[in-house]
């Protein structure tokens, strides 16, 4: 979010060359078009600039809102995405249980044994000779 300065901070930070906070009179020029600035003849033009700069500051804000909204929509959608997505697996799953009568777990000790069973029967075979 950008922060809007009040008027007379904006009119600091314009003309605050070596931004120490302060106008100062050392040959920079600050002084000079800080009272220029603010002059009877050019105080309208001064005040018409700082409404720019407003204008501009609340309608970047506004957009940086949108978008943190969008955003925040994004990722709404993309969570209930997500959570249909692992509700139709468990789905899937438990249907492929009821058809199968087999479970994942299942199906990796029936792996683990043909496996022991085979070396089983490789050191047996090896011994014998």
């Amino acid at each position: 979010m950008v922060q809007i300065l009040t008027f007379d901070e904006w009119v600091l930070k314009l003309h605050d060359y070596n931004g120490d906070g302060r106008i100062n009179r050392d040959g920079r020029g600050e002084y000079t078009a800080y009272t220029r600035a603010l002059n009877n003849r050019n105080i309208t033009a001064t005040q018409n600039a700082y409404a720019q700069y407003v204008a501009l500051a609340e309608a970047a804000n506004k957009n940086e809102r949108e978008a943190n909204m969008q955003q925040q929509q994004l990722n709404a959608a993309v969570e209930q995405q997500a959570l249909l997505i692992r509700e139709a697996g468990a789905g899937n799953e438990a249907a492929r249980n009821v058809l199968t009568g087999e479970t994942k777990e299942g199906t990796a000790k029936n792996i683990v044994l043909y496996v022991v069973f085979g070396a089983v029967i490789v050191f047996y075979l090896l011994k014998r000779k």
